[in-house]
């Protein structure tokens, strides 16, 4: 399975994040969040954007529901959830908004 990380791999185009993909699974590990998706990919997340499971216990992030859809993801005990296209536009936001200010980077990623 190939990890995507929030802040670019300079050799790997910016097409690759398509927002098409549904969630299948989600671990962690101590800083992030790893959310498996139906295409194959693994994107990771600062668990540090989620306070509630960055404070749980492992016991605790292990108990989470995929939706029907596999478009939301629920931790019941800690009333949490994430519907995961806001969390793929999320990422893609905070990835051109990171890019901008490298004019290096928008050319590395094919963007300029």
């Amino acid at each position: 399975m190939r990890i995507l990380h929030l802040l670019p791999n300079f050799n790997s185009p910016v097409k690759e994040t398509s927002m098409n993909a549904t969630a299948v699974d989600v671990r962690f590990d101590r800083a992030h969040l790893f959310l498996e998706l139906t295409d194959g990919r693994a994107v990771d997340f600062p668990l540090e954007w989620f306070p509630i499971l960055q404070a749980a216990s492992d016991v605790e992030r292990a108990r989470f529901a995929v939706s029907l859809d596999r478009e939301q993801l629920y931790w019941p005990e800690l009333d949490e959830d994430i519907n995961v296209n806001a969390l793929m536009a999320c990422r893609q936001d905070v990835f051109r908004h990171w890019v901008d200010g490298f004019p290096e980077a928008r050319t590395a990623c094919g963007l300029a």
